[in-house]
């Protein structure tokens, strides 16, 4: 399927703020059972601009910065640096390991780093960063998930309602109702759109995907 059209950025700001759950559940269903969303979570756009003051309006990456709380047995509250990308770019390494050590440097907590690559390249996967030299530095690994491993005979299929989103706002067969570069990505993030008891993502079956309880990104990644 292809990349998201129209208003990128805002767009999936949106699906992120109105189904991270969901978003969870579809993309990486493991770790949504790590998490324990019934005590909530917190988004940290303040935070984030503090630490990349000079990041452009003008992007083709969304960047979300999450506390969340994981059931662990400890009650221990996390950091989710999640960025999602329109366009294949070998700087993402670069940028998702930046991120990285400036949030655990600042809150010296574990860090999640997820990155949503939305381009068409389905070969394009970059997932870890090697700064190792001379018997010093460190590998970097980042979890990466990748819109091309999601059919549109998935989505079409699927009960998350990020699915739905992702579907109406590509250029499958939903979004197709309407010409690229009008109004039909965004009027599929109408809220009142969606039916009722699915906007927190909790009242929904979890989708456990074509391969038992692995999402397509995740198969792709074993």
């Amino acid at each position: 399927m292809s990349e998201l059209t129209s208003d990128f950025d805002g767009a999936w700001k949106e699906i992120v703020e109105v189904f991270l759950p969901a978003l969870f559940e579809l993309f990486l269903p493991a770790i949504a059972g790590e998490i324990d969303w019934i005590q909530g979570f917190q988004f940290l756009d303040s935070e984030l601009r503090s630490l990349f003051p000079k990041e452009g309006s003008r992007r083709l990456h969304v960047d979300k910065l999450i506390r969340v709380l994981l059931r662990d047995g400890h009650s221990r509250w996390i950091y989710v640096h999640l960025e999602i990308q329109s366009q294949a770019s070998s700087e993402i390494p670069d940028r998702m390991f930046q991120y990285f050590y400036r949030i655990y440097d600042q809150y010296g907590v574990p860090v999640l780093s997820i990155a949503i690559l939305a381009d068409p390249d389905p070969d394009h996967r970059p997932d870890q960063l090697d700064i190792r030299v001379a018997g010093s530095g460190c590998v970097f690994r980042y979890h990466t998930c990748k819109l091309t491993d999601f059919t549109d005979e998935f989505l079409e299929s699927s009960s998350n309602p990020v699915a739905k989103v992702i579907l109406c706002a590509s250029d499958g067969p939903a979004y197709r109702q309407g010409p690229v570069g009008t109004d039909a990505p965004e009027a599929a993030l109408d809220p009142a759109a969606v039916p009722a008891g699915v906007l927190s993502g909790r009242d929904h079956e979890p989708d456990p995907g074509p391969r038992g309880h692995e999402s397509p990104a995740e198969a792709s990644g074993r």
